[in-house]
């Protein structure tokens, strides 16, 4: 599809709504003559100490209630966020119903692995395959879950993670954050207010810089984050935003892999670490976002964003190789890599009100585009040449990059691009006061090219499609029932000039109940789904040729709490049962790795004002993980316990916070023959936050 031919696509889509609701929209009541028409804003909660989110952009792409949406979607806020003290995104997973750790960056998602997240619904994470997402400019963490194919187009079934950054405000604030504890040091300072009397340029800056030791040995890392944001209001009714992140990460003595074990766990302690301290993963990036809104009416409104970053992550590091559980020795190998990265992404969007047939619509239409190269070196030295390690009497400073020649400079990089162009069109529409349906499609092109250091493309076209029901029992109880398609194209190593496959494409059902209680504090949805994953490539032990006879089902229940008790009383809570397993191909019956059939979390604060203390605990409960076929040693059950205390003197609260109460030695993830991730020690940190 020439460029010419998706320009036309677009203006068609983007045309159409705007068409309609000229046509078809009720009279609406007039804004008084001479009032300037106001563009009405999607806002995360200005609540402070408030755990309930109302609106989730992820959902629809609308501003839409989250009562009224036919999905499980889950809204963590700024004020969880601190009270947890969290860093990054994995110090979120507790709260995240179907969501565990897997490796670095990715999660199980209710079953499936997953490793793409989005930043205001935009596809670009700087973060690379190995890279830990912060949480420093973030507002609201949302968490839709199940497939996401008419919104999102490429993307594994169990769900999405999308980050709402922050935005720059009209009224002048800020905040400094410090933090010092077992094995953190650092903090933030960010800004916000209007640069102009007439508040016709608001600004945004943010400067967060973080220390982080252990607890595995020679881990130590330096992040660095500056972020700067600029909004133009032209009108009441046109509003530009743009803003630059510059990302620096300096870590030594990784990539941390897992630690050996046996029947009996951890065969050594759980500090060790196959790294040495001269090993690195480093990461260089800047992040470029534009925002446009604009609202052409009281009816009509138009949104567009674009996105783009470079990055540099090098990594010259020990990888260990098969461990020898006799003598305790551990060959390793040398690797040195380099990644660079260069995404673009842009959407646009077009959401009309209006009056059609006795029902009320609301008509979004819109095209996302997204083009990522990635440019991989790597070289490695043989384990014959570099000094291996015992895991149960580890040495350290025998081996190092200085040892070996591990010049770049000669090597073929392995260079890939892949473009996709979506197409989408969705209509929720509301019946009455009761009913509230939803339905769309989509159609997603697929372009993927790899120019060395061999030349292969491959292109293919899917429709997708999405809809659901949502019926109020009663004005804050809600039924609803759904089906969303996804997919995901091969990867383009499997396709072939003489063979190539379509890309794998996921089936879920999924009914619930949606409650707003203890008048609209307290949010409690229920759910059970069932994802059905196709098209899998196997070999096919009749012909011994690939095809895609594989097949995975998920399944499953979960219950999300999220709100205010009382005024002085926040909860979350949530627990998942997912059983996950192939159900066609050759390993019928096997279990995916990292997918525990049970877990469970919990995290609420109780304050009391009159004395301006506040109290937290919070409990992590994860099922055992992974099978024979995944890894030798399945991961335990664990259960994991936290403290905190809070005090607020005037505009500072001091927060001191325990984690692993009980020092519980435990495996956060399971990593095959690398053995597993030990989870972190019982550990302490302070926290100050001074408001402004």
């Amino acid at each position: 599809m020439n460029t010419t031919s998706r320009l036309r696509h677009l203006a068609a889509l983007l045309i159409l709504p705007a068409v309609l609701s000229a046509q078809t929209t009720a009279p609406a009541v007039p804004p008084p003559e001479g009032a300037p028409l106001r563009l009405e804003d999607f806002q995360v909660t200005d609540q402070r100490d408030g755990y309930k989110g109302n609106t989730a952009i992820t959902g629809t792409k609308t501003d839409t209630p989250l009562l009224y949406v036919p999905a499980s979607i889950q809204v963590i806020t700024r004020e969880q966020i601190e009270d947890l003290g969290a860093l990054d995104i994995t110090d979120l997973y507790p709260l995240m119903g179907s969501v565990t750790e897997y490796s670095y960056g990715g999660v199980s998602f209710r079953g499936f692995r997953q490793e793409q997240t989005r930043y205001n619904g935009i596809a670009g994470s700087p973060y690379n395959e190995f890279g830990i997402l912060a949480l420093n400019n973030i507002d609201q963490v949302e968490v839709l879950k199940g497939p996401v194919g008419l919104l999102y187009g490429d993307n594994e079934p169990g769900g999405m993670i999308n980050l709402v950054t922050a935005k720059p405000r009209a009224t002048f604030a800020g905040s400094l954050f410090a933090r010092a504890g077992s094995h953190v040091l650092g903090g933030s300072a960010s800004v916000t207010g209007p640069l102009d009397a007439g508040k016709r340029f608001l600004y945004l800056a943010n400067l967060t810089y973080n220390e982080t030791d252990g607890p595995r040995y020679n881990y130590h890392q330096q992040a660095f984050n500056l972020t700067g944001a600029l909004t133009w209001v032209i009108s009441p009714a046109t509003r530009l935003t743009g803003q630059v992140e510059h990302i620096n990460n300096e870590t030594r003595g990784a990539r941390v892999r897992g630690v050996p074990v046996n029947a009996g766990g951890f065969v050594t302690t759980v500090k060790f670490n196959a790294a040495e301290p001269t090993d690195l993963q480093d990461l260089a990036t800047t992040v470029y976002n534009l925002t446009l809104d604009h609202a052409f009416s009281p009816q009509v409104r138009f949104n567009a964003f674009y996105r783009y970053f470079e990055s540099e992550a090098p990594q010259a590091y020990h990888e260990s190789n098969t461990y020898n559980a006799v003598t305790g020795i551990w060959p390793r190998e040398f690797r040195h890599q380099l990644r660079n990265m260069y995404e673009e992404s842009a959407a646009a969007n077009l959401i009309a009100d209006f009056d059609l047939l006795h029902a009320r619509h609301k008509l979004l239409t819109g095209v996302e585009y997204s083009n990522a190269q990635r440019v991989f070196r790597s070289r490695t030295v043989n384990q014959s040449l570099v000094v291996p390690i015992n895991v149960l009497n580890p040495v350290y400073g025998l081996s190092s990059a200085a040892n070996y020649d591990i010049s770049l400079a000669a090597i073929t990089p392995n260079d890939t691009t892949k473009t996709r162009v979506g197409y989408y069109v969705q209509d929720q529409i509301s019946v009455g006061q009761r009913w509230h349906f939803l339905t769309g499609v989509r159609y997603e092109v697929f372009d993927d090219v790899r120019d060395r250091p061999t030349v292969d493309q491959f292109d293919d076209a899917v429709l997708t499609y999405r809809g659901g029901a949502v019926y109020m029992l009663k004005p804050h109880i809600a039924a609803y029932l759904s089906y969303a398609m996804g997919l995901k194209p091969q990867s383009i190593g499997d396709q072939t000039a003489t063979q190539t496959f379509p890309p794998q494409e996921s089936h879920s059902w999924e009914s619930g109940l949606k409650f707003d209680l203890l008048r609209q504090r307290l949010s409690l949805t229920t759910s059970v789904y069932q994802i059905l994953k196709t098209n899998l490539i196997e070999e096919n032990p009749l012909t011994g040729l690939d095809e895609t006879i594989g097949e995975v089902t998920s399944q499953g229940f979960e219950l999300d709490l999220n709100g205010q008790l009382t005024a002085d009383w926040s909860i979350t809570a949530n627990y998942a049962y997912n059983d996950t397993k192939v159900t066609r191909g050759e390993d019928i019956g096997d279990r995916f790795a990292n997918a525990p059939r049970h877990k469970a979390g919990l995290w609420t604060r109780y304050n009391l004002p009159a004395r301006n203390l506040g109290f937290g605990a919070g409990l992590s409960y994860v099922g055992r993980r992974g099978d024979t076929s995944a890894t030798l040693f399945p991961g335990p059950a664990y259960t994991i316990g936290s403290l905190a205390v809070y005090y607020k003197l005037g505009p500072v609260q001091l927060s001191l916070k325990c984690d692993n109460v009980t020092d519980e030695v435990y495996s956060r993830s399971v990593f095959g023959s690398d053995g597993h991730f030990p989870g972190a020690p019982r550990s302490f940190t302070l926290t100050s936050i001074y408001r402004f």
